[in-house]
């Protein structure tokens, strides 16, 4: 067999020419879109979240075709007071309410879930509460006594 140099294949990854670099640009949003083609029956609302732009970090707005929009100027966007407010004056009820809606509840569905793995020599550990103990297996309050769940032991 005779070795052709466009039948060898390499092991190394290819690689692209600096001219084809990876773009991070923004694609235009349907909104925009709508605007710029003046789609009457757009289904779209010309409301818009403006953060910084994680692609530009000089620029702390973005352009759209109506303009700039700055989300550190008071004159014409409420960011500055609405993180303000939201991260101040309602920190302490924004965090209970994640503890109690949606930890608590996570919580709750991951101990109910263990609760259904585990055996004990009474029964399965759902007839009472389970409760862990110093190796880290639940058992059922009052039985120290505890199996790993198998469920063709029944």
């Amino acid at each position: 067999m005779g070795s052709s140099g466009s039948s060898t294949k390499s092991h190394s990854p290819p690689t692209s020419p600096p001219s084809a670099k990876r773009s991070h640009a923004r694609k235009p949003s349907a909104i925009s879109a709508s605007i710029q083609g003046d789609d009457v029956d757009s289904p779209f609302l010309p409301l818009s979240i403006i953060s910084p732009d994680p692609y530009d970090p000089e620029v702390i707005g973005r352009r759209f075709p109506w303009g700039f929009a700055d989300p550190y100027n008071p004159e014409h966007c409420d960011f500055v007071k609405l993180r303000e407010y939201v991260f101040s004056d309602w920190r302490s009820e924004l965090r209970e309410a994640s503890r109690e809606q949606w930890y608590e509840g996570w919580r709750t569905t991951r101990l109910e879930q263990g609760r259904r793995r585990v055996v004990t020599s009474h029964g399965p550990a759902s007839k009472g509460l389970s409760v862990p103990t110093a190796n880290g297996r639940a058992t059922s309050a009052g039985n120290q006594d505890s199996r790993p769940y198998r469920p063709n032991q029944y």
